[in-house]
């Protein structure tokens, strides 16, 4: 596997450019303070558990991160900019564990064609952009959530909607019964 880590600390950029393909087993890490990552490279987890942990992450036009056959994949840190492609054709889940998750309205494609979707911690949607989840792919709800974000999702395609409450490890309480009301509406089955 390949692992690009900074653990010196401090203001970086780090920048996988564009013609670069990284398969396999990877990590990215680089979580200090001002850190920024900037992907136009393609990134594809492939066989086992891979991540990006960055306060910010932008994926830029023309990019992909993906993961297939069992590979997990985790997105971690404060900001998510996603203005290329993020995908999962595996059977592992695609965490998306930022803050803030950004989905470029017109370039950001976000593709779910199995597996599980989790968005946990505090994540917020500002942006759906092109949010496609395939029939048969679960999404995953734990912490904040807005009731735009989870009838987005569900129009988009899920038809299970899994969560907690109170959730691990904020103790935050979900209303169960606005949640399986808005889940029921779009046909889909709520998992508690």
């Amino acid at each position: 596997g390949y692992v690009f880590y900074n653990n010196i600390g401090g203001n970086h950029t780090f920048n996988l450019t564009s013609g670069l393909t990284v398969q396999g087993s990877w990590n990215v890490y680089e979580p200090y303070a001002t850190s920024v990552v900037n992907n136009s490279a393609t990134l594809i987890a492939a066989t086992s558990s891979s991540g990006i942990n960055a306060l910010t992450l932008n994926n830029l036009a023309g990019a992909t991160i993906s993961s297939t056959g069992t590979a997990a994949l985790t997105i971690s840190g404060t900001t998510f900019n996603n203005s290329g492609t993020l995908t999962t054709d595996s059977t592992g889940t695609l965490s998306v564990n930022s803050t803030n998750f950004n989905n470029n309205a017109t370039t950001g494609v976000v593709n779910v064609n199995t597996g599980i979707f989790t968005r946990s911690g505090t994540t917020a949607f500002s942006n759906l952009g092109q949010f496609n989840l395939a029939s048969g792919t679960t999404l995953n709800l734990d912490g904040n959530y807005t009731q735009a974000t989870l009838e987005a999702l569900l129009a988009a395609g899920a038809k299970l909607v899994f969560f907690e409450t109170p959730t691990n490890p904020t103790l935050e309480l979900l209303d169960i019964r606005a949640i399986v009301a808005i889940a029921h509406a779009h046909g889909a089955k709520v998992a508690v």
